[in-house]
């Protein structure tokens, strides 16, 4: 029951051979399209390529998200139309509440947005897990 999550790299440290995304999208159409099943996929964990069982590190589940949603054979279209990062806070904030006690929830941001939230900082996400979404 693999996707087909390929990394390179070591344990907690992996990062995801793009390559592997036409395999991750047909074992998903299997899945839903042949099978009529629901994956439940665990986050966080892939295969390098000699099939030993890797981790990705800090946003590794979120990149995961990233990468099913970016996961598409050449000249098809992803399998999902959209990523929806869920996370056990409120959501993204104006400001760190830790800093400024007026910080609000935002309640929509686009990807460009999301990228440089992240990318200066806001630690709810993990600028690597943006990029597969790129």
């Amino acid at each position: 029951w693999s996707l087909g999550v390929r990394t390179t790299g070591g344990f907690g440290e992996s990062v995801v051979d793009d390559s592997c995304y036409p395999e991750v999208a047909r074992n998903l159409r299997s899945f839903v399209e042949d099978r009529d099943e629901v994956p439940v996929v665990t986050g966080y964990i892939g295969h390098d390529g000699d099939g030993r069982v890797t981790t990705l590190g800090r946003g590794g589940s979120d990149l995961t998200a990233t990468v099913l949603g970016a996961a598409a054979p050449e000249g098809m279209a992803p399998f999902f139309a959209e990523v929806q990062v869920w996370k056990d806070v409120d959501g993204l904030m104006s400001a760190d509440p830790r800093l400024v006690p007026r910080a609000a929830p935002v309640p929509f941001v686009t990807f460009e947005e999301a990228a440089e939230l992240a990318y200066f900082g806001a630690s709810v996400l993990h600028p690597i897990s943006m990029l597969p979404a790129m």
